[in-house]
């Protein structure tokens, strides 16, 4: 049996790091607040490997996405990493910060590429540490290992990527006056 990992908007709220607290947000208010579908979650530590010289960003997940070309969505920051269990399916959230994110618009998607079909043109607008296969598959394995630590280096590669080509517009913070 082929492994597979079926992420997506199954989620109800996201946590918000807000004036150094948590706070819970519906993903109804998030998006009426934002303007965007959803969060595109980025590592904090990964924010200032996006090149915003440039029109576009290329960004990898682990197998597929749920984006969709011509939707909004902003890159939020995890500042805490949630967790997901692939056997029990319990999971905890990640905490996300919107103060100074970037806003995008969903220009292609490709779902499940393996490794293999790589090739330098998907690296073109990635970020400045992903130059290609095997800098990606070692942001990948960073990025999944401890959010998913029931699989191994193997079983996460063997997921494939998907891959969002994301038209950059704007950078801004979020605020919530008060608790949804």
């Amino acid at each position: 049996m082929t492994l597979s990992i079926r992420r997506g908007i199954s989620y109800d709220n996201l946590v918000i790091l807000q004036d150094d607290r948590r706070v819970t947000v519906s993903v109804e208010n998030f998006r009426r607040l934002t303007g965007a579908l959803d969060a595109i979650r980025i590592l904090d530590s990964e924010y200032c490997e996006i090149d915003e010289k440039k029109k576009y960003l290329a960004h990898f997940n682990l197998e597929d996405t749920d984006s969709v070309v011509g939707n909004i969505y902003v890159l939020a920051k995890i500042v805490e990493r949630g967790f997901f269990d692939n056997v029990s399916g319990e999971e905890k959230p990640p905490t996300l910060s919107l103060k100074d994110v970037i806003v995008v618009r969903c220009v292609k998607v490709e779902n499940n590429v393996p490794y293999g079909k790589l090739t330098p043109e998907y690296f073109n607008f990635s970020m400045k540490h992903i130059r290609d296969v095997p800098t990606l598959k070692d942001a990948i394995v960073k990025r999944y290992g401890a959010s998913m630590p029931r699989l191994s280096r193997e079983e996460i590669l063997s997921l494939g990527v998907s891959w969002q080509l994301l038209e950059i517009l704007d950078r801004k913070s979020f605020t919530f006056d008060k608790v949804f």
